[in-house]
């Protein structure tokens, strides 16, 4: 028996019972987690990555791909063959009465196992051959798929920002294919790879960006352009720490304690007449942090001019026209930005979006607008265009341009959703799946108890 609430009912030995849950992080106290068994489904980079690039060589290298996955099944059957062919041996040995040598049935046994070893090793060899062919193939594809699969969580990412901000696996692998079916095709695999991850990148950004605020749209650059650099091992995570959260994310104890120290014993702020004494902090733990900065407040003591003209520029993240020359060849890209934060936080947006431009691409810094036309390109007769309206704003004057440019003038219903309308709605929808017309839901927040019907 099981007891349930404050009732005790039977239950068969059979009985399972599964629950499954959408929350990425989700906490259960020690009394539940005793009483069940937790399996983690979440996707990793690993896994993915196997996936992907089971995807695209099986799209660039079909045949390819269908060789190693028959060569798979024969490897598997030929250790089958030998685990069966030792069990035998074993059995009849086990079961063999008096002098062994006289038992034919043994005797013949072993001799079929001996040829039937040699065969099944030969052909182990050569599957070997076949198989090193076949990764040699595939390892061209690798850092492909290891690259792309790393995006998908620069995506995750998002829905800690805004809740609407959540994209599936099965949408992610759908515009990885048809990437992969778009990029220019090229007969030496490093072009034809370039072109899928050029164009798998830019497809991400734009799909994604269609679907974020204007206030986030710079932020889902950076992360994107954060994890392609951590990926590719060119991040140092104490300095992209520093860009985001300054001295305090950085320090180490021995910082700590020079900044608890009295403020006598500390170096005073050279640059008192014009700069705060929080920056000159910030200047100070940025010179500890690395040896790359080594010196840095030492030098800002001495050349107060040259840092005041920085400090006083306009556009102080065009480094190249106020950065005193000795730091501007020193540091890297994401270490000027380290500085800047330190002089100039307000310049940080222009800065943060030169450094993108720089990193991967101009492309990545100016969000595609917005319309019906380009969305419509990327959906399917699966994937339906989700409007999200600002307050006066009416997009059925740009659909109906859409309606025209494709023929659809005259195949278009559109519903008003209200009470009652549920049904109206159902019927326009199943007519339209069987006659390949278009509807157009509108005022969906006025029918949330029909909805969920809509969804399943």
């Amino acid at each position: 028996v099981i007891k349930c609430g404050e009732s005790t009912i039977d239950f068969d030995e059979n009985f399972r019972v599964y629950l499954c849950t959408k929350l990425r992080t989700p906490h259960y106290t020690p009394t539940v987690s005793t009483k069940v068994v937790l399996i983690n489904f979440g996707v990793t980079l690993d896994g993915l990555d196997d996936q992907m690039l089971a995807i695209v060589v099986g799209k660039d290298e079909s045949a390819m791909e269908r060789k190693r996955e028959q060569l798979v099944l024969e490897q598997s059957a030929m250790d089958k063959e030998l685990v069966g062919l030792e069990e035998r041996i074993l059995r009849l040995l086990s079961e063999a009465k008096g002098n062994i040598l006289d038992d034919e049935v043994l005797i013949d046994t072993l001799q079929k196992s001996k040829h039937a070893s040699k065969t099944i090793e030969k052909r182990m060899l050569e599957a070997k051959t076949v198989e090193a062919e076949i990764d040699s193939v595939r390892g061209q594809y690798c850092w492909l798929s290891r690259e792309c699969a790393n995006l998908f969580f620069a995506v995750c990412d998002l829905s800690r920002v805004e809740p609407m901000y959540q994209y599936s696996l099965d949408w992610f692998l759908t515009l990885f294919i048809a990437a992969i079916d778009s990029a220019p095709s090229h007969a030496n695999k490093k072009t034809r790879t370039k072109n899928i991850e050029q164009a798998f990148k830019r497809a991400l950004y734009r799909n994604v960006c269609r679907s974020l605020f204007d206030k986030d749209k710079l932020l889902f650059s950076f992360v994107l352009c954060v994890r392609i650099l951590s990926g590719n091992q060119k991040l140092n995570l104490d300095e992209f720490r520093f860009v985001l959260s300054g001295a305090a994310a950085v320090m180490n104890d021995d910082t700590k304690q020079q900044q608890e120290q009295p403020q006598e014993k500390m170096m005073v702020n050279p640059l008192a007449a014009w700069l705060e004494d929080a920056q000159w902090s910030e200047i100070r733990a940025l010179s500890q942090m690395s040896h790359v900065f080594s010196g840095l407040d030492a030098d800002c003591a001495r050349n107060a001019s040259e840092w005041k003209r920085f400090y006083d520029a306009p556009k102080p993240y065009e480094f190249e026209q106020c950065l005193p020359s000795k730091w501007y060849t020193k540091l890297n890209e994401l270490q000027k930005l380290c500085l800047l934060r330190c002089f100039r936080m307000d310049a940080m947006t222009p800065a943060v979006q030169r450094f993108i431009a720089t990193s991967i691409g101009d492309y990545f810094v100016a969000p595609p607008p917005s319309d019906l036309g380009s969305a419509l390109d990327d959906s399917d007769n699966t994937t339906p265009i989700i409007v999200v309206l600002r307050s006066g704003s009416d997009p059925m004057n740009e659909l109906l341009k859409v309606c025209e440019k494709h023929g659809m003038s005259n195949k278009l219903f559109s519903i008003s959703l209200g009470q009652g309308q549920g049904a109206v709605a159902t019927k326009a929808i199943e007519n339209a799946m069987e006659n390949g017309t278009w509807v157009v839901l509108q005022n969906c927040h006025l029918a949330p108890s029909w909805l969920p019907a809509l969804e399943t």
